[in-house]
Order: structure tokens, then C-alpha cells, then sequence
């Protein structure tokens, strides 16, 4: 998971068949873009609309809010704060 999106780029299954989750190899992991692949956060809107395209959340550095094992389940909490 990035901080950049809230972003979910790799997930790999108990099953043990590898990657599961595809990231373009043109995806940019340094903030200067939306990614591409994954598991993006989608907010407030789909699509073009009056503001960026699939909202604001995906091109938004989240903070981590929290970050825990449960055995070997990894949990992820992530913070967007208010801004302009």
C-alpha cells in the first residue's frame, strides 16, 4: 500500500500462485501521477466530472493512521486529511 492513493499495488494469496494485483510497468510510484493497476480509492466520483478525473482521493498523499499484524494478516489503516 502507497501513501500516495491510499493505493493497494501487490497482493499475493495464501495459495501460493504469486502476484495477484496488476501495476503498469509505466506507472509512476513517485507521486507525480495517478497510478495505473492496483487498487485505487476512488472518491468522490467515478469518471470525468468537475473536478479531476475519479476524484481527488487517488492523487492524495494519505497518512498511515495505523499499522498492525494479526498473525500473519497484515492490517493497514490509512488518514486523509482536510485540506483546500
Amino acid at each position: 500500500v502507497l501513501e500516495y492513493g491510499a493505493h493497494v499495488t501487490s497482493w499475493v494469496p495464501d495459495d501460493g500462485h504469486g502476484e495477484a494485483l496488476f501495476t503498469s510497468k509505466f506507472a509512476h510510484l513517485d507521486g507525480s501521477a495517478a497510478l495505473r493497476g492496483g487498487v485505487p480509492v476512488i472518491f468522490p466520483q467515478f469518471g470525468p466530472g468537475r473536478i479531476v478525473k475519479h476524484g481527488f482521493a487517488r492523487t492524495t498523499h494519505w497518512a498511515i493512521a495505523a499499522a498492525e499484524t494479526h498473525g500473519a494478516v497484515p492490517e493497514a489503516r490509512l488518514a486523509l486529511a482536510d485540506d483546500e
